[in-house]
Order: structure tokens, then sequence, then C-alpha cells
């Protein structure tokens, strides 16, 4: 297997998101644990929870949006990107 450029972009991208992602967490669970009363410390934990799982995703899109499977790659991005404003105009769905 071999690692394009843009690969190798979006897995710098990735590793960057996830080591914020850790970053944010042990704030969350440091630095904020004393001064947030229990649901926004909550929130903020699943926030970066989130944040960690989409660096993950990412990396792992990078590597599979090759050859044949690069065009489905690109529609999922595509139908994600979508469905956000969709979800947050309506979060019922």
């Amino acid at each position: 297997m071999s690692i394009t450029a843009t690969m190798r972009k979006w897995l710098f991208i990735a590793a960057i998101m996830g080591s914020l992602a850790v970053l944010l967490a042990a704030f969350g669970e440091h630095a904020l644990a004393t001064r947030l009363q229990p649901r926004p410390l909550e929130v903020f934990a699943t926030g970066a929870r989130y944040q960690l799982t989409h660096a993950l995703a990412m990396g792992l899109a990078s590597l599979a949006a090759r050859g044949k499977a690069k065009p489905l790659a690109e529609s999922a991005a595509m139908l994600f990107f979508i469905g956000i404003p969709r979800l947050i105009q309506d979060p019922k769905i």
C-alpha cells in the first residue's frame, strides 16, 4: 500500500485532531473538574470523546479512500456533511 500526498495530508490532520481531543479531555478532567457542575462537565467530556472518534474516523477514511473505494468514501463524506445541517435544523430526526 502506497500512501499518496493527499492521504498523508489527511493523516496529518487526523493526528492533529486526535492530539487536540486528548488535550481537551485531559484539560476537562483535571482543570475543569472542580470548576464546572456535573452536567456541563459531562457535555464537555462528550464533545472531547466525539472529537477523538471523528479524528480516528478521519484517519481511517484517508486510508480507505483510494482505488475503487474512493468514490464511495467521497459520497459518504458528502452525505455526512449534508446531514449535519439537517440534524441541527430538526434534532428529532
